[in-house]
């Protein structure tokens, strides 16, 4: 990480406002060494196991740790950019959409997001971030039908956590749960920033069919 430092500290710096630098700088190397050598690899159950493991991924680690700290900047400066447009006195009619934009910008960016965001999905935050910037631009044309969509978003993200929490406490791990989550961000791009594109065709039906592939496990 050394020759990205300036990087990493302005990183703790941006981050400060939502937790503490010792927090992000060990949730950040904790997740180095999780892509490294655990990411959609078997877990070793044997010391010659854990030995070749190690043998054979060891050399990644600065590579992607360089890499995986440029990602962070790049997240928390697009992030830092939206919070800053959040502060401040609003008119009560905002107060909905703003009340949505912010749980949303909660549920991205938290102590312990860099380790529990995929590696594929963590470089897509910026994207979900400039999807906010367009939207605070726009939403005070159409007031009614925002409230109409925070209050579907509402419903589909309080059916996701539900499911999560059910998974945790079963020590499930869903890839179609964790897929249904991010097109909940792809979703909210296609509702209100299309501008900024999606990664995929996606629509309420999309979501519909890829919940009943969570369901599956249930």
């Amino acid at each position: 990480l050394e020759k990205n430092l300036p990087k990493l500290r302005e990183s703790m710096l941006l981050f400060a406002p939502i937790g503490k630098k010792e927090v992000l700088l060990n949730d950040l190397l904790d997740a180095v060494v999780e892509k490294v050598f655990l990411d959609e690899k078997p877990l070793p159950r044997t010391k010659q196991a854990f030995d070749a493991c190690l043998q054979q991924n060891r050399g990644q680690l600065v590579s992607m740790g360089n890499d995986m700290a440029l990602q962070l900047h790049s997240v928390l400066s697009a992030y830092q950019k939206v919070a800053k447009r959040m502060k401040g006195a609003i008119p009560l009619p905002w107060t909905k959409v703003y009340g949505d934009i912010k749980q949303q910008l909660e549920n991205l960016v938290y102590p312990g997001f860099v380790g529990a965001t995929p590696l594929f999905w963590l470089g897509q935050l910026p994207r979900y971030f400039k999807g906010v910037e367009v939207r605070l631009e726009r939403f005070q044309n159409h007031l009614n039908k925002e409230g109409v969509l925070v209050g579907q978003l509402e419903v589909l993200w309080e059916q996701y956590t539900r499911q999560k929490k059910a998974h945790d406490e079963k020590g499930i791990y869903d890839p179609n749960l964790t897929k249904y989550r991010w097109l909940l961000e792809e979703y909210r791009i296609s509702l209100f920033a299309q501008t900024v594109g999606t990664l995929e065709p996606i629509s309420e039906k999309r979501l519909s069919k890829q919940w009943q592939d969570v369901k599956k496990l249930v």
